[in-house]
């Protein structure tokens, strides 16, 4: 990952201005060509116009550059995720659980817009993204619950993982928990919040806002209940 491209992203000003710069001397260079034409002025317009489309080009950082980034750290989250706690299993012959497979983990993704000191930027393409990221893994086996949470940095060397296992039996039922109404978070996500019965600390799993939501929380509300 190459931290400055990520601060340069999350930093950079617009370059609409000398891209519409560029743009108005083609055309301008266009419409002398056209009407007089006079090369020793067009041919320098236009040189000029693609240079500048070039430099800024070059240095730009695009809101598809982020989200390539992220899908390819969300890649190897998901394998490294697997390895430990699938294929691992496999490995060891605990084939007699047969919970523990691809089918039942369920992986999310989501930008922080809540932790302090974060950077922000609303893309091009009107989608806010924020120098912070997490990655959440559930593996729903027969007993367990397994959980994996990894906090990743656009902008610096900064990764946090953290695994959580628990008995079904250990847990309160789940609940989703709203973000405060008028935050950027408020529309895109919710949070999981899942409390073990030695009220030890809640993990709070930041969830994207869909439909599937309620199907999620009542399948681990099964197994608890159970």
């Amino acid at each position: 990952m190459n931290y400055e491209e990520g601060k340069k992203y999350f930093t950079q000003k617009s370059n609409c201005v000398p891209i519409t710069i560029s743009v108005i001397l083609i055309i301008v260079g266009f419409l002398i060509f056209l009407f007089l034409p006079l090369l020793y002025v067009t041919i320098p317009l236009e040189i000029v116009a693609l240079i500048i489309i070039a430099i800024e080009d070059s240095r730009y950082v695009r809101d598809g550059d982020i989200d390539q980034i992220m899908n390819e750290e969300f890649e190897k989250f998901k394998r490294s995720f697997r390895e430990k706690y699938i294929l691992s299993a496999y490995l060891h012959n605990q084939l007699l659980d047969k919970s523990i497979c691809d089918e039942n983990v369920v992986y999310n993704f989501t930008y922080d817009f809540e932790c302090n000191g974060i950077l922000i930027n609303k893309g091009i393409d009107g989608k806010y993204r924020s120098s912070r990221c997490h990655y959440n893994a559930v593996l729903f086996t027969e007993k367990y619950l397994i959980i994996q949470i990894v906090t990743y940095s656009f902008i610096e060397k900064d990764i946090k993982i953290n695994d959580y296992k628990y008995g079904y039996h250990n847990l309160y039922p789940v609940e989703l928990i709203e973000f405060e109404e008028g935050t950027i978070s408020a529309n895109k996500y919710k949070i999981l919040n899942i409390r073990p019965l030695d009220n030890s600390v809640d993990i709070r799993l930041i969830i994207p806002n869909n439909p599937n939501n309620q199907s999620y929380i009542d399948r681990i509300n099964r197994k608890i209940n159970k």
